[in-house]
C-alpha cells in the first residue's frame, strides 16, 4: 500500500513539475543547407516533446522542420526513427528537453 501511494505521489509531482516548467523548442522550417532556425516556443502541452524532421531533397537541400509535438512524438519519444510521412522518407527525432531539438 506504501509503495503504491509513493509511486503515485512521484508521477504526480513529476507531472506537476512540467507543467510549472513549460517546455521550449525551436520552431519552423528550413529548406536550404546551413540556413538556420533560431525562433523558439513554449510548448502548450505538458505532453509535448520537442520535435525535429529531416528529408534529404537533394544534394545542396535539407528540409527541416521543428516545433512541439505530443501525437508525432507517439513513437519515438526520446529517440530518432526513419519513417515516411505522404510517401516521402524522413527522420523524425523528439525529445524533452528545452531547446534540444536544434537544426
Amino acid at each position: 500500500m506504501k509503495s503504491t501511494t509513493l509511486f503515485f505521489v512521484v508521477i504526480i509531482g513529476g507531472i506537476l513539475l512540467r507543467v510549472g516548467d513549460s517546455l521550449k523548442c525551436y520552431q519552423g522550417t528550413r529548406f536550404i543547407t546551413g540556413q538556420k532556425i533560431e525562433e523558439t516556443t513554449e510548448c502548450s502541452s505538458s505532453l509535448d516533446f520537442c520535435y525535429k524532421i529531416q528529408a534529404d531533397a537533394s544534394v545542396l537541400t535539407k528540409v527541416k522542420r521543428l516545433g512541439c509535438s505530443t501525437i508525432r512524438c507517439q513513437l519515438a519519444r526520446n529517440t530518432c526513427m526513419r519513417t515516411e510521412i505522404s510517401g516521402v522518407p524522413v527522420q523524425l527525432c523528439c525529445c524533452s528537453e528545452d531547446l534540444c531539438n536544434k537544426a
